[in-house]
């Protein structure tokens, strides 16, 4: 076997030969309220969120503790960790 030589290897695309992974379906519920977003600071790294990472950001979803949010503060979009003062009980 020469190098480079993935014959002996089956090609697990194989296995869904008829059908084709639309990552949007999977991605996005809503079209109407999903928008993509490119990260711009370093904030989020240790969550593995790096700087001109893409996002989907969906509008209208209830946020819960610790959710990643996107909110607009003076004009500008922010992605953060929602850690809310007061819950709701």
């Amino acid at each position: 076997m020469k190098a480079g030589d993935y014959g002996s290897f089956p090609n697990a695309a194989l296995d869904f030969p008829d059908e084709a992974i639309d990552f949007l379906k999977l991605l996005v519920k809503d079209p109407i309220t999903t928008f993509p977003g490119r990260i711009s600071g370093d904030s989020l790294k240790d969550l593995g969120i790096l700087k001109e990472d893409w996002c989907l950001i969906q509008k209208g979803i209830k946020a819960h503790p610790n959710d990643l949010v996107a909110a607009v503060i003076e004009g500008q979009f922010f992605i953060k960790r929602y850690k809310p003062k007061y819950t709701d009980g």
